[in-house]
């Protein structure tokens, strides 16, 4: 390294090496002097971004995952991580989500959406429903396959009594998934909601053949099913039904 000393590289390698050893702040030193030879290294931040963020150095830490997540010469990969990790960041210190949601902007989704994913899930942890519906929806354009988003997705629209909605979404995806019993319930919730206990009833009763090993699920369906008979005024199989739910609570 003495005889290349403006090698970026070699620096790189160093750097790398002292992480693995656990020697953080020789790896730091490294970070910053190779920044010094190499004042547009994009690849330094890449180092110096972790640091920052250990030491706690808000401004820096962000000025540098910036250069990072807008670089052309680092990998997608490392930026998601970079992003991840900042993520973990705010839900610390809130004080800087308009950096994060910032940053969502600059970095480039990958396919399966990942940023949008990131940042949806801390808007969920900090109990922000409706933002964190917002961006699993547009990680949901790009993996519009993804069981797991899809259903965050459904039980946001119930939390947020998006009743239409969560029904019209819940159509797509039983076409999608029709043996998985989260969809027909949630799509029992929408409908004895919106008043249409006799499709309430037909989507839960098909949905109760999917559930397996899973009785609080299905005492949630003898519930939704106690509602719907209520509405049509089968006073008896609503009691049958909630006694029923009440039956597998009190097993567990």
């Amino acid at each position: 390294m003495e005889d290349h000393p403006d090698e970026e590289t070699n620096y790189l390698a160093l750097i790398y090496r002292y992480s693995e050893n656990n020697e953080k702040d020789k790896a730091f030193e490294t970070a910053k002097k190779l920044l010094e030879i190499k004042p547009n290294s994009q690849l330094a931040h890449l180092a110096l971004y972790k640091f920052y963020v250990e030491e706690n150095n808000a401004e820096a830490a962000i000025a540098s995952m910036k250069i990072v997540i807008q670089s052309s010469q680092i990998k997608p990969e490392a930026k998601l991580m970079v992003l991840s990790d900042f993520v973990q960041f705010v839900s610390e210190n809130p004080e800087y989500e308009s950096d994060l949601i910032e940053a969502t902007s600059l970095v480039t989704e990958d396919k399966k959406g990942t940023s949008s994913l990131e940042v949806a899930q801390y808007y969920l942890k900090k109990g922000d429903k409706a933002k964190a519906r917002s961006y699993y929806e547009k990680a949901l354009e790009k993996d519009p396959d993804n069981f797991g988003i899809t259903r965050n997705i459904l039980l946001l629209h119930i939390d947020l009594k998006d009743y239409k909605k969560a029904q019209a979404m819940c159509a797509s995806a039983l076409n999608k998934y029709p043996s998985q019993p989260i969809f027909y319930l949630v799509n029992g919730v929408a409908l004895n909601e919106l008043k249409k206990p006799k499709e309430a009833i037909d989507t839960l009763e098909i949905g109760l053949d999917y559930i397996i090993d899973d009785t609080k699920m299905q005492a949630d369906f003898y519930k939704q099913l106690s509602i719907a008979h209520t509405q049509l005024n089968n006073t008896n199989k609503a009691k049958m039904f909630i006694e029923k739910a009440q039956q597998l609570e009190s097993s567990n």
